[in-house]
């Protein structure tokens, strides 16, 4: 199996140029047809079905490699909700912990023999570093084969990147995902008399309500677009990649997509009063979010992050603007695998568990939460934040792209 291999780091160039850019019961059987006494045709009577029993009680043991993780995160948004499903399944969560100013995660565990761990969650761009590096991956397929799982229910889109990373293989499932979207700052918008964004706006349009929302007022020096870069960049609208992974060739100068990218965004950098300097490379999200002087910003987010007591701040959303020539095609999702390691000695249980993760009745409840939903069920994406009041009356859908762009082909 080849192995692609990825990191989450960017490259410093691309960063730079950026800136300026988841019952059995059987039922038994009555016995033959037409009997109501259970008996054969010759009045013999059948061996009654064994009462169906429970099943023996399992730990599964689940690693997050993300500093600043808890137990209380996990079990809030997935813990609680397998052991409600699965009586007989008990969940550990594991996660990289600071102790005495060191983290200790995967490799320490690993080194110390303290490796039970059954899944592991990871995003798409840490995936290699904490799995394939740790030599714990394991090809899900024959499992998939096995239990029917039907892939076709998903967004193909991590699928495809799942296939890629892994020469051809399933290395765990996609359970959840983020896309690009853009946010707005209701407040800034009526303070200077300037309309909403609308889905569906080209680059270009928001490139105008930038110049218009870029301005000083009172002292206060108001920027009329920032943007996470690096997110921008790894979930690109182009589905340009870094390096060619067949010459482990760099793209990023001779790939046109990258120029096309790069110019795209530097323009908004060029607007008076909305230039790059220190703060702004580093600080959209502190610059739209505490100083609140942002009147768009775009990130890889969720429907929750609208909740107005979280940042104090009256906004809404909506799609990713697009490329004039690329309408309709939103960003690449960012998904987050559950993958079963190679060392569990549960695969079968586990993989009943991160399956019905997947499955419409759990993504369907996540959905109503606010969360990005895998699974392209119109029930489910059309549920989006049906249960936060907070988000009646706002835009929710924007924060799932109706055409997500193909993956780019991530390697080291």
């Amino acid at each position: 199996m080849k192995k692609i291999r990825t990191y989450v780091q960017m490259p410093a160039i691309l960063v730079m140029v950026s800136a300026m850019l988841s019952a059995c019961g059987g039922a038994g059987g009555s016995g033959s047809s037409g009997s109501s006494s259970g008996g054969d045709a010759s009045g013999k009577q059948e061996a009654a079905s064994p009462a169906p029993t429970a099943k023996e009680p399992v730990t599964l043991t689940f690693f997050e490699s993300s500093s600043g993780r808890s137990v209380q995160w996990f079990m809030d948004l997935y813990g609680n909700s397998i052991e409600k499903k699965f009586p007989n399944v008990k969940v550990d969560f594991k996660f990289t912990q600071k102790v005495n100013d060191k983290n200790i995660g995967l490799k320490e565990m690993i080194a110390s023999g303290d490796n039970n761990i059954d899944v592991i969650v990871t995003s798409t761009g840490s995936f290699i570093p904490t799995i394939m590096d740790n030599g714990l991956q394991f090809d899900h397929s024959e499992l998939i084969k096995k239990t029917k799982f039907d892939l076709s229910r998903l967004d193909p889109t991590p699928i495809q990147l799942m296939q890629e990373l892994s020469g051809g293989g399933i290395l765990g499932l996609p359970v959840t995902a983020t896309a690009n979207t853009l946010v707005y700052n209701r407040e800034i918008f009526n303070k200077f008399g300037v309309s909403y964004p609308k889905d569906g706006m080209t680059w270009d349009e928001v490139y105008e309500l930038a110049k218009k929302l870029t301005r000083k007022d009172n002292d206060i020096s108001y920027r009329g677009f920032v943007a996470s870069y690096s997110h921008v960049a790894l979930v690109n609208q182009l589905s340009a990649s870094y390096v060619d992974p067949a010459t482990d060739k760099t793209l990023f100068s001779s790939d046109p997509r990258w120029a096309k990218h790069a110019q795209n965004l530097r323009r908004f950098f060029e607007i008076p009063g909305n230039e790059v300097d220190a703060k702004s490379v580093g600080g959209a999200h502190v610059q739209f979010t505490v100083d609140k002087v942002a009147a768009m910003y775009v990130n890889s987010l969720d429907a929750t992050f609208l909740n107005p007591a979280t940042f104090g701040i009256d906004m809404d959303a909506v799609q990713m603007p697009e490329y004039s020539d690329l309408r309709g095609v939103g960003s690449q999702l960012y998904p987050t695998y559950f993958s079963i390691i190679n060392t569990s000695k549960k695969k079968e249980e586990a993989f009943e568990v991160i399956a019905w993760l997947t499955s419409e009745e759990w993504q369907l409840e996540r959905a109503k939460q606010g969360f990005t939903p895998i699974v392209t069920s119109a029930k489910v994406r059309d549920a989006i934040g049906q249960d936060l009041p907070y988000l009646q009356g706002r835009n929710a859908k924007a924060f799932l792209p109706a055409k997500p762009a193909a993956p780019s082909k991530l390697t080291e």
